[in-house]
């Protein structure tokens, strides 16, 4: 995870979003992410960014894709 920055930066933006951090210190380094929000969190964030990247089409059918990407987040 550390060799992706831009999946590190979502790993770590999560475990210091509000529902993982009342009242606690951010954390800066991917393993204190990790360690603060679970290991199946970070592998389900990690599967969101290589399935993201399967639904690259063209401009005519980004809506299409867009509702279909929001029906896997849901």
């Amino acid at each position: 995870m550390n060799a992706d920055p831009s999946l590190a930066a979502r790993v770590v933006g999560v475990a210091n979003s509000a529902m993982y951090r009342p009242g606690t210190a951010e954390v800066s380094s991917v393993h204190a992410a990790v360690t603060r929000i679970g290991t199946r969190q970070a592998l389900e964030i990690a599967v969101q960014f290589a399935i993201a990247g399967c639904f690259r089409f063209p401009a005519r059918h980004a809506e299409l894709a867009d509702g279909l990407w929001q029906h896997s987040i849901e």
